[in-house]
């Protein structure tokens, strides 16, 4: 049922699927041998969306830009609030919530000064922490760093497509990896409608498949927030979302 949505919206609106598992990408085929379904939902004949966009994570790397240290386009008030939910998140990755206020410090100096990059977060975070036992734990975001790249992930550049899948179901990266690259997609997604315009009228569809991974007992406490925000502020300004889950 969750594809017939996204291929339904995607003849209207954006639309844009986070696929861990990878089984949106069989939207690219027609399917064949589903000749009740094709009765049942009145569409004539079988399609291939050829047309999507599929970004996929490689044994080289990530098929797109990341940047967790990327600075929102977004208010003052909102733009510390963000500083201090992706602190959060990192001090958890790292093991250590007490590193959590130099970690936001240290965002919003390399957002000042215009630098985005994982080495001056790095060197920044470390000189504030350099007197604690517990900088050392800094070495655990290294599994982290290809989504700390100095590109640019654009959402509207995204917005421009009709159907644009994550396929993040290689085995090269861990689940928490995946899971902090589709925390990364859905935080810049939002970011990007929070600063648009009210909207009555549905401007993109999301479509995230297997959420219960946000509120697993091994995942950074605060990384579902993006999902509960999304629903809760995402569609006064005309994003819609589809949530899936097996639990």
């Amino acid at each position: 049922m969750p594809s017939w949505i996204a291929e339904s919206s995607c003849v209207h609106v954006p639309t844009i699927i986070i696929d861990p598992i990878g089984e949106f990408t069989g939207m690219l085929k027609e399917n064949k041998g589903m000749e009740k379904e094709l009765t049942k939902f009145k569409i004539d004949r079988p399609v291939a969306y050829s047309f999507a966009k599929v970004f996929t994570l490689d044994d080289v790397g990530i098929q797109f830009k990341a940047n967790l240290l990327k600075k929102p386009d977004l208010q003052r008030d909102l733009l510390i609030s963000d500083a201090d939910i992706t602190a959060l998140i990192i001090s958890q990755l790292v093991g250590d919530e007490r590193l959590r206020d130099i970690i936001r410090e240290s965002l919003i100096e390399i957002w000042q000064e215009g630098k985005e990059g994982f080495e001056e977060f790095i060197e920044t975070v470390r000189a504030k922490a350099e007197k604690r036992r517990t900088a050392i734990k800094l070495d655990r975001l290294v599994q982290y760093r290809p989504l700390m790249s100095r590109g640019i992930f654009s959402i509207k550049d995204l917005l421009e497509e009709r159907l644009v899948i994550f396929d993040l179901s290689s085995v090269s990266f861990t689940d928490s990896q995946k899971l902090m690259i589709m925390w990364f997609i859905l935080k810049e997604l939002l970011n990007h409608f929070l600063a648009q315009p009210h909207s009555d009228e549905l401007k993109a569809l999301l479509v995230c498949d297997e959420v219960h991974r946000f509120y697993g007992p091994d995942v950074p406490r605060n990384a579902a927030v993006v999902l509960e925000n999304i629903v809760k502020q995402g569609r006064a300004k005309g994003l819609g979302a589809v949530m899936i889950s097996q639990r």
